[in-house]
């Protein structure tokens, strides 16, 4: 981001009890110009289980 010409940026992130992120917020300056993330996560199904990619 810093090659784009962000020079630095907030993040607030909401996470429920499940560990589940509920929302996310970035606020940034780039190039001047003041900018904003917001998204809402919602309708999550059942857990999924994955196992850990191997080396190589």
């Amino acid at each position: 981001m810093k090659a784009k010409g962000v020079a630095g940026f907030d993040i607030d992130q909401w996470i429920d009890s499940r560990g589940r992120t509920l929302r996310f917020e970035q606020r940034f300056e780039l190039r001047g110009v003041e900018a904003a993330d917001k998204v809402t996560f919602s309708d999550f199904g059942p857990a999924e289980r994955f196992s850990a990619p191997t080396g190589g």
